[in-house]
């Protein structure tokens, strides 16, 4: 099979990686901003005020003695830091089943689902891994959620290299999850590592990485090291995948996924940027009063009205999309049946005409 050159190759595939570029900026957003999102709420609800940035939470400018007494209790730790973890894993298990089970025809739906998985058990890893090496945490989350290092720092390790046991684990289950958005027998699968997950991951952790600049209120490596987790990951799965059907042959036949940008992916990605780097990147305030004792009831209702108005949106633009659907299948059973009404007698229609002149006459 001829090589194609740089040009020429992203010529072709040109369409194909921008879109799952998206498709993995989508979902590796998603999973942060999932994290971050129950982080705050498990804060928020304890009386704990906090300052959302687009790379960061940040818990120390607005530190009171108030938060103080929450972070002084290693249940309040547990109830914090311990939702996020238990959110991502339970991500992450949805995925996996709707993408093994489900088993969606729309291709790109099922790309999405495995980098959902992807970055889920590697943002669990490389949080904990990265707050460790570099000392993120005013709070060692290893001694006081999972109380198994204390005193010595020789645990502390151990579970970071079980840690990494696991992301290497992780990956390797991935490879075998790639059946499900790639056509292993179809003579191609090199090609279609490549041009679907291995440059679409290095693009994609450059664009992210430029996202999160300026890095406010101070810089972290924890994305940086999450992103070269990632990337160390797809390779390895770009190497493992085509050696595992290297008893393929290989064709020169067309892959026959859809290479096109889609639409609604694009403009979903591309305004979600948008409106939080405006937001997020001189930090959102969410501050809570101390003497204040009815934080879990405000924000259950603030997200369950939430909720019901999604639901009434979605339940209307369903029954608008519906309506259409119907006058457009009327409308196409009338344009298949107006050439037959010249054709067809009308007593085949059901309707027998009468000759009603003769009533007319008797009338006058």
């Amino acid at each position: 099979m001829e090589r194609l050159s740089f040009k020429s190759y992203f010529k072709q595939y040109g369409k194909r990686i921008a879109n799952n570029t998206l498709l993995f900026v989508l979902a590796y957003l998603l999973v942060f901003y999932a994290v971050q999102a129950v982080t705050v709420f498990g804060a928020f609800t304890h009386g704990v005020s906090v300052k959302i940035y687009t790379s960061c939470i940040d818990f120390d400018s607005l530190n009171t003695a108030a938060s103080q007494d929450v972070w002084a209790s290693p249940d309040n730790v547990i109830s914090v830091f311990g939702m996020p973890i238990m959110a991502i894993v339970l991500l992450a298990t949805i995925a996996t089943l709707l993408l093994s089970k489900w088993k969606s025809r729309h291709i790109q739906i099922n790309r999405f689902l495995w980098w959902i998985v992807i970055c889920s058990f590697v943002r669990i890893g490389s949080n904990f891994i990265s707050g460790h090496l570099f000392h993120l945490w005013n709070i060692n989350l290893v001694t006081d959620f999972l109380g198994i290092t204390f005193p010595s720092q020789a645990g502390k390790y151990l579970f970071l290299a079980f840690i990494v046991i696991l992301i290497i684990v992780g990956f390797y289950c991935s490879a075998s999850l790639t059946k499900h958005i790639t056509n292993p027998f179809g003579g191609r699968i090199s090609d279609e590592i490549t041009s679907n997950l291995l440059i679409p991951g290095i693009l994609g952790c450059i664009v992210l990485n430029l996202f999160f600049i300026p890095y406010k209120p101070v810089f972290s490596y924890t994305e940086v090291f999450c992103t070269g987790i990632l990337l160390v990951g797809i390779v390895s799965i770009s190497v493992i995948v085509p050696k595992r059907y290297s008893f393929v042959e290989k064709s020169d036949k067309p892959m026959n996924d859809d290479p096109r940008v889609n639409p609604v992916i694009l403009t979903v990605v591309l305004t979600m940027l948008v409106v939080i780097k405006i937001v997020l990147d001189n930090g959102l305030l969410l501050q809570t009063s101390p003497y204040r004792n009815y934080f879990l009831e405000n924000m259950l209702m603030i997200v369950g009205i939430s909720i019901l108005v999604v639901f009434a949106a979605y339940l209307v633009f369903y029954w608008k999309r519906r309506k259409q659907q119907e006058a457009k299948q009327i409308e196409k059973m009338v344009e298949e049946f107006e050439p037959l009404k010249h054709i067809i007698p009308d007593e085949q229609w059901g309707v027998k005409k009468y000759d009603v002149s003769k009533y007319k006459d008797d009338q006058d």
